[in-house]
């Protein structure tokens, strides 16, 4: 059996029934061509480098499977016309590559733009050795604005 990985880089506002499509998808044709999925991964929201199809924020996902060899070049056509013509709406790009045998079975995972942020700004501020910042700025009662003020 060859090994190979796609990942997928979706809209960023893709639906539960897409992503169930891709995966009833993969599971369906893999097994009518003597494969299997090993993992469907969502890894979630990330920012891209660069804006594609105007979206500044891609969700991503990594479908790792196994394909018999006398079927995996008619399958990946396959794979590539599924994604050009039924999937066009929510699949900004993809990108198949055939792992080598050697290849270990886990992988890391990065890190999503959910996971990455801090949980508030002073554990931001510490996370980051700024934790002065904020006590090193005075405000007098002078300066503070009154709610009194506002509605006049």
């Amino acid at each position: 059996m060859l090994r190979y990985e796609t990942l997928i880089l979706a809209h960023p506002e893709i639906t539960g029934d897409e992503i169930n499509q891709l995966e009833r998808y993969f599971s369906t044709h893999l097994s009518d061509h003597k494969g299997q999925v090993d993992a469907f991964d969502q890894w979630g929201k990330m920012r891209l480098s660069f804006p594609i199809k105007k979206n500044d924020y891609g969700a991503y996902i990594l479908v790792r499977y196994q394909a018999a060899p006398e079927f995996a070049s008619s399958f990946m056509k396959e794979l590539e016309n599924f994604f050009r013509i039924k999937c066009s709406e929510f699949v900004l790009r993809s990108v198949t590559v055939k792992l080598a045998a050697d290849a270990p079975t886990t992988y890391e995972k990065p890190e999503t733009n959910e996971s990455a942020r801090p949980a508030s700004v002073e554990s931001f501020l510490k996370d980051n050795k700024m934790d002065g910042l904020l006590s090193s700025v005075n405000v007098d009662e002078e300066d503070s604005i009154d709610e009194d003020e506002i509605e006049a």
